[in-house]
């Protein structure tokens, strides 16, 4: 796990600034991360006449690291195999695994 990241939570009221909600969100993690898409996962989707498969993200932390929570947001900072990947931010959908896991394991989408 080479790539780096930072996780945020949700924390406090929501500010409303021009219209727009704004979560306040406190760091809760800073450090290695493996970001991929699952392979085995996903739903296909028709758009028109073209049908394409679209795939959540795969987020591991490293074993005894903070444990995410669902809304959570991960955003890559310093991609070491995926350039495409930097500053891209994903919010945590569901765990994966079990507590006798080496890694933490956990399902993501893209927010954008």
């Amino acid at each position: 796990m080479k790539t780096t990241g930072v996780a945020k939570r949700p924390d406090g009221e929501p500010d409303f600034v021009n219209g727009v909600t704004v979560y306040p969100k406190t760091t809760i993690y800073t450090g290695k991360m493996l970001v991929r898409q699952a392979a085995w996962e996903g739903a296909d989707r028709s758009l028109g006449e073209t049908e394409v498969r679209t795939r959540p993200w795969r987020i591991k932390l490293p074993h005894g690291s903070v444990v995410l929570k669902k809304d959570d947001e991960v955003t890559v900072t310093s991609p070491t195999n995926g350039p495409a990947l930097d500053d891209r931010t994903f919010r945590i959908t569901d765990y994966f695994g079990d507590d006798w896991s080496p890694t933490a394991p956990y399902f993501a989408e893209e927010v954008t």
